[in-house]
């Protein structure tokens, strides 16, 4: 998903990898990127702000 704020001139990203090791075991990969806008005299450009990578893994136990 990718989002854009105009207001704060913030933009976005974010990424979900899910794999299916046996059915109802998952394991999650998330992975968010952030930008800055800052505008200058040559126009405006985006400036790395902040990475995330999240890693969550869901185990069902049956009886």
């Amino acid at each position: 998903m990718l989002q854009f704020d105009n207001r704060s001139g913030n933009l976005g990203f974010q990424g979900r990898v899910r794999w299916t090791l046996e059915p109802g075991n998952d394991l999650f990969f998330i992975f968010g990127q952030g930008w800055v806008q800052e505008v200058g005299e040559r126009g405006s450009d985006f400036r790395q702000q902040d990475s995330r990578l999240a890693v969550k893994a869901q185990y069902t136990f049956r009886l």
